[in-house]
């Protein structure tokens, strides 16, 4: 697996649409990196879970396929260790008024 690869764009008009074309990548990354034994299975399971995961995808609304994929986010980010939220534009203003203060002349 390569951590240089860029960030897909997905196609899809809906949040459902693009999940799909989402899961059809990971699914080919997956036949690409199955090797022997494992192809075999994988071969034979993702035609058996792709159906019902498509139908279950378009069957569910926006919103709880969003919170859905929500909680995969912040799986991710506990994996990575990334924070959920960046906080740097605050740090920007505190070093723009310690600039100004000291630009600032004394009286």
């Amino acid at each position: 697996m390569n951590e240089s690869d860029e960030s897909p764009q997905l196609q899809g008009e809906t949040t459902a649409e693009r999940t799909l074309a989402a899961i059809e990548l990971m699914e080919e990354r997956v036949r690409a990196n199955a090797h022997g034994f494992d192809r075999v299975i994988v071969n034979q399971a993702l035609p058996l879970i792709h159906p019902r995961l498509e139908q279950r995808i378009l069957s569910v609304p926006d919103s709880e396929l969003i919170a859905e994929l929500r909680h995969v986010q912040a799986l991710l980010q506990a994996i990575l260790g990334e924070p959920a939220t960046t906080k740097r534009k605050r740090r920007g203003k505190r070093v723009a008024e310690k600039t100004r203060r000291q630009n600032t002349p004394r009286r």
